[in-house]
């Protein structure tokens, strides 16, 4: 019954365009996701995405090194004359340490490429950045995902968001379930509060994250970058 009022409350906040807070659960989420950068953990995810016309590609699986506050996330990307896979090591600020390897069909790899870009995977793996003020968060239950239990948020994202997007014009709701001893997101997916049209099909879920395997062992070659000669690059979202 919570769930099912949280969401009514939520859906009228992100379509009204009003921001409400509570001030309780988004302290706990914080408090929760902030020791995700304490703690040691290589976390593997299905990754998929409905709005592909929106974005332009599509993920099937990802892939999470952690230790202590270093991260790097891999994103394997299919397209059509093959796929490519993409490293986002953590770096200072804003910014994050790109690596891409792409295979193509006809079974030549290009050599891996390095850059500095603005692109971070915050997003998707950072529960910090969903206790913001503008946003109304609430906890909703427990859950379990690769074994493992999580504390389950619904968090209501106000249509000024996307005020840079030429497609959403409307708020959204996100699941976030953050794993209850190491704070690391363990299900995280993103609805829009209205469907938008996109290449003729209407598009609700702009991405979900549901992690499939855990394990403890990391080391830091993990999560350390490679040797690279980079250039600033100008992309915003992985």
């Amino acid at each position: 019954m919570r769930a099912k009022i949280t969401v009514l409350i939520l859906l009228a906040v992100i379509t009204s365009g009003c921001t409400y807070s509570n001030a309780g659960d988004s302290e706990e989420l914080a408090e929760l996701a902030s020791r995700a950068d304490e703690t040691t953990y290589n976390v593997k995810y299905n990754f998929s995405m409905e709005g592909t016309a929106l974005l332009g590609q599509v993920s099937d699986d990802a892939e999470l090194f952690a230790s202590n506050g270093k991260t790097r996330f891999d994103r394997t990307t299919i397209y059509a004359q093959g796929n490519t896979t993409t490293s986002l090591y953590s770096m200072n600020g804003s910014q994050a340490l790109k690596c891409t390897e792409s295979n193509y069909i006809d079974n030549k790899t290009s050599q891996t490429e390095c850059n500095i870009t603005e692109a971070t995977p915050d997003r998707y793996i950072d529960g910090t950045g969903y206790s913001k003020d503008k946003y109304s968060v609430n906890y909703v239950k427990e859950k379990k995902y690769a074994d493992r239990k999580c504390k389950l948020y619904k968090i209501a994202i106000p249509p000024s968001d996307f005020e840079n997007s030429s497609v959403i014009n409307t708020g959204a709701i996100v699941d976030l379930c953050l794993d209850k001893e190491k704070g690391y997101v363990a299900y995280n997916s993103m609805d829009l509060a209205k469907p938008v049209n996109s290449g003729g099909s209407s598009v609700s879920n702009i991405y979900t994250l549901e992690a499939k395997n855990y394990s403890s062992e990391v080391t830091e070659e993990d999560v350390r970058p490679p040797e690279h000669n980079t250039t600033e690059g100008n992309s915003k979202e992985t």
